[in-house]
């Protein structure tokens, strides 16, 4: 991992794979939004549908918990053992003194949930 720089995309694939998509009921629960892992939310079904306002607030919640400094911890200490291969001496160290400060600057420049949620239809 000599240009970390470079493969920041792939990093960021790893983390959202493993903390957000395999792990999407925990982080809807921790939002308190979902019930117990038996009984799945059926928003489209509320009244009112997924508002706008559920998609900022939702993402507003994400976008914390992503940026959140335990987190990041875990997500840098996860590329460390999963992403690094063996053979790549310097990646780990590498992981741990750039992917921090890259994934904190991409997610201030990209991460903006009203643009998200427009771009997705959600919001007019």
């Amino acid at each position: 991992a000599h240009h970390i720089d470079e493969h920041y995309v792939r990093l960021l694939y790893t983390v959202i794979n493993h903390f957000v998509m395999d792990r999407a009921m925990h982080v809807c629960q921790l939002m308190h939004v979902c019930p117990g892992r038996l009984e799945m939310p059926k928003l489209a079904d509320r009244p009112d549908g997924f508002t706008c306002e559920d998609c900022v607030a939702g993402l507003d919640f994400i976008g914390s918990w992503l940026t959140d400094e335990y987190i990041v911890e875990e997500m840098t200490l996860y590329l460390e053992q999963n992403f690094c291969l063996p053979t790549q001496k310097e990646c780990p160290r590498d992981v741990r003194n750039h992917f921090p400060p890259m994934h904190e600057m991409a997610m201030e420049a990209f991460f903006i949930p009203v643009e998200i949620c427009t771009k997705e239809k959600v919001c007019p």
